[in-house]
């Protein structure tokens, strides 16, 4: 009578530290994906439409929005089969699939690197970000994204799929990765500008020449004492003082109260008045006083759309809170009391 011998069961893996490593990072890979798939809107928006052509167009939006959701879920699907091969052993995913899906993860990785590039361009646009630093930079990306996110807290989001967007990639051709460098430039985009807008600043205080003229003047004066000096010397704007505030320059640090500064479309003829002191707590209501400039340490009263969302990111403001505590920030407009004048002649 022939017999057969009994089948061979495969050896299991040794677990080593470094497999033990692999296999953390595979479930930390797992809570950042469900993380992602729980941020993604799957709901299907439909626009009315009120003609044919209307009707159409409905149509054609719904099935892109459709093909985008089964794309995204696709790639989700890959990532996460991935994930689960690691967890449960040595893995060698084939070729031929590799090349299946470089290009949809090549597509992925443009487009989300596509939508963090429109966002934080938006967001630190020369216009908002002139003489900014990393306050400004905070509250630039605690702006709502949509209702309920922040700027910031979507960035992230987009950080964390394009990680994983690159990781796999690489993952399915075999190669173990774990320093993605799209996702550090999502990260360092914003600490980038901080830093160099920082830098800006503290460059451009020292190309300026500043003057001190009085502890206490009338605008009128001020205007007079600072053609006085000769071309080119003028008020600061309210920026341009604020900066120098900071600065905490010897021959004004004994000085209380408000200064002049000149508002930057009459060049002079209208006085704005700045706190010397920083303002680095209080409250205020941007309806009451929308005109009104404020420090980056207060907090808006009025709940409004312009109030941030109320997510994970903007909860780190305590921390900024905390800073404003011990720098100085920009400083909002008061009565004036107590008047002093700076002039700077070479304003950029």
């Amino acid at each position: 009578m022939a017999t057969a011998p009994p089948p061979v069961t495969p050896e299991k893996a040794p677990l080593t530290p470094a497999r033990a490593a692999w296999m953390a990072l595979a479930i930390v890979d797992t809570i950042i994906l469900a993380y992602v798939a729980a941020s993604v809107p799957w709901g299907i928006e439909t626009p009315s439409g009120s003609s044919p052509l209307g009707d159409v167009i409905k149509v054609v939006a719904v099935v892109i929005n459709l093909a985008a959701k089964a794309f995204a879920a696709g790639l989700m699907f890959a990532v996460g089969y991935a994930i689960v091969q690691d967890l449960r052993g040595p893995w060698k995913p084939s070729r031929g699939a590799a090349a299946l899906l470089f290009l949809p993860f090549l597509a992925a990785a443009t487009f989300l690197f596509y939508l963090a590039g429109i966002e934080l361009n938006e967001a630190f646009n020369e216009k908002v970000m002139r003489f900014g630093d990393r306050l400004v930079v905070f509250d630039r990306l605690s702006v709502a994204h949509a209702p309920g996110q922040s700027i910031g807290a979507y960035i992230a989001v987009l950080g964390l799929a394009v990680y994983l967007v690159e990781k796999y990639t690489l993952r399915w051709f075999n190669v173990r990765h774990v320093v993605c460098i799209l996702a550090l430039v999502f990260l360092g985009w914003p600490v980038r500008e901080a830093w160099e807008r920082e830098r800006d600043q503290r460059e451009w205080l020292a190309r300026q020449e500043w003057k001190a003229i009085s502890e206490e003047m009338t605008f009128v004066d001020a205007l007079g004492a600072c053609k006085a000096l000769g071309p080119g010397w003028r008020l600061p704007l309210r920026l341009e003082a604020a900066i120098y505030f900071a600065s905490q320059p010897e021959t004004i640090r004994a000085w209380k109260g408000v200064a002049w500064t000149a508002m930057q479309a009459e060049m002079g003829r209208t006085g704005v008045v700045v706190e010397l002191a920083p303002r680095r707590t209080g409250m205020w209501r941007s309806n009451y006083v929308p005109w009104r400039d404020r420090s980056l340490c207060e907090k808006d009263a009025y709940s409004s759309a312009r109030t941030p969302p109320n997510d994970w990111f903007t909860a780190l403001l305590p921390q900024t809170a905390r800073a404003c505590m011990h720098r100085r920030c920009s400083s909002s407009p008061s009565s004036a009391t107590r008047l002093s004048a700076e002039s700077n002649p070479n304003s950029s």
